[in-house]
């Protein structure tokens, strides 16, 4: 490995001090900046819209109650610390288990930010969130630099998904998500550390804990962490994770089912309000007419994360690299990023929904730090991260700007952005509301590129350079 930009091999745990003091300013200087994101509204109705008020309050009710009951929550309508909206909140629930009304969704969320909400309400939720955002972008070099070998790009790989608009925005929205990319960026860290005795079990058993809590949606890619673990962990580490995995599987199952009548919170839903956990997952599921997501996800002109970052893309030419050189790394994070992919590609009711586009691969972003920071480890991805980097950082500039000013909102209007550029390359984007022949030569247009774009380090002249450039490192 060249000095200068190297840690080490891949998977070490003797990270240097000067690249920890690294990462830990670069997550402070995206803690800070964060911030911006505070007062952005998520509708033009209410500073908190759609599943933030309900998180929110079950934090009041916590605070003021001691419980999940939100029956007297409503009719003192306490919402209106935080809900400015010129109605009364809605229900998003019918009556539970003793006529109780309950929030259809997990309460780690609600827990997490309760300490902030005493302290600061919610623009206090928002600040603490926008300072996991930062912790996020820092653990999220050092991942990189474990997971590659590659200091510098490890550093710019972390501080480039950390500009990203996705990114940016859910560091400030009450959601989950972003929370729970820090729990797998975590759990990720310890997978690819040398030591995989019962430590790592322990620490493994917590993450998957809180990540199951934060939401049962985050279950599947839940279980590839775990299935991953006992691949990669000594025989007493597998046997601590298994037994520990029990006890919180256990006691998980036990409080939803006393407290929600099943596995689930959306149980309660009003939508789904008396059906099973099997019965609910029989209703998310579908195959055939969710394929487009599989695209979709990615290029759609709305929703679409590449729409949003196209930087993202450098990520796809960093995978055969990847591979051929850190091929338990790729395991990894293809492992991770599949699951988290075809979870939202076929277990979610929706793609577009009232949230800021990307919502359902933000858990999984910043591990896609890992194989760009294998493609800026060339001087090709390094000239192209200028172009797509700069345009990406307009764009989550622009939108922060334009969020700031009233002009669009988080939850509503983004995609009605008013910058030039953004609105001029619209057209390069399928749109998946209308299926016209434009939309499949589109789609077949972007796949296509990423195929080549994915097979570009495979050329004979790329891998001749790869060679000489490893040879030069080695010498």
């Amino acid at each position: 490995m060249a000095s200068g930009g190297g840690l080490g091999p891949a998977g070490a745990n003797r990270t240097p001090r000067w690249f920890v003091w690294a990462a830990a300013a670069l997550g402070v200087a995206f803690a800070l900046l964060y911030q911006l994101g505070v007062p952005i509204r998520a509708s033009y109705g209410a500073r908190v819209n759609v599943d933030e008020p309900f998180y929110l309050l079950t934090t009041v009710s916590l605070l003021e109650d001691g419980d999940l009951d939100l029956r007297n929550d409503y009719a003192l309508h306490r919402y209106r610390a935080f809900f400015d909206h010129t109605t009364e909140l809605w229900y998003q629930s019918g009556p539970g288990p003793g006529g109780r009304v309950l929030s259809p969704h997990n309460v780690g969320l609600s827990v997490l930010i309760l300490p902030a909400y005493a302290a600061g309400g919610v623009d206090g939720v928002k600040a603490f969130l926008g300072v996991l955002g930062g912790v996020t972008v820092g653990l999220c070099a050092l991942v990189a630099g474990r997971a590659t070998g590659r200091a510098g790009a490890a550093l710019l790989a972390a501080g480039l998904v950390g500009s990203t608009a996705p990114q940016l925005v859910y560091a400030t929205q009450i959601y989950p998500e972003l929370p729970a990319g820090l729990v797998l960026l975590g759990c990720v860290y310890v997978l690819l550390g040398r030591r995989r005795g019962v430590r790592s079990a322990v620490l493994l058993a917590a993450g998957l804990t809180a990540l199951v809590w934060l939401g049962s949606k985050y279950a599947v890619v839940g279980g590839v962490v775990a299935a991953l673990g006992v691949a990669r962990l000594s025989v007493a580490g597998r046997w601590w994770l298994a037994g520990l995995g029990a006890l919180s599987a256990v006691a998980y199952a036990a409080f939803h089912l006393a407290v929600y009548g099943g596995l689930t919170p959306y149980t309660v839903n009003l939508v789904y309000a008396g059906a099973s956990t099997p019965e609910l997952v029989a209703f998310h599921f579908e195959l055939w007419n969710r394929l487009y997501r599989l695209a979709g996800l990615w290029v759609d002109a709305e929703f679409g994360l590449v729409r949003w970052a196209p930087l993202l893309l450098l990520t796809l030419p960093g995978l055969a690299p990847l591979i051929r050189r850190h091929r338990p790394v790729a395991a990894v994070v293809l492992g991770i990023v599949g699951a988290q992919v075809l979870v939202a590609a076929f277990l979610s009711i929706t793609m577009r929904g009232w949230w800021f586009p990307g919502r359902m691969l933000v858990p999984v972003l910043p591990l896609l730090a890992i194989p760009l920071a294998m493609a800026l480890a060339s001087a090709r991805g390094r000239a192209t991260a200028v172009v797509l980097g700069g345009y990406t950082m307009a764009v989550t500039g622009a939108l922060v700007l334009a969020g700031r000013a009233g002009e669009v909102t988080l939850a509503i209007d983004p995609f009605r952005l008013r910058a030039p550029l953004f609105q001029g390359l619209a057209g390069l984007f399928p749109r998946y509301t209308d299926y016209s022949a434009a939309t499949w030569v589109l789609t077949a247009a972007w796949v296509t590129l990423a195929a080549g774009l994915v097979a570009l380090p495979l050329l004979p002249g790329a891998r001749a350079a790869a060679v000489t450039r490893t040879a030069g490192a080695n010498a």
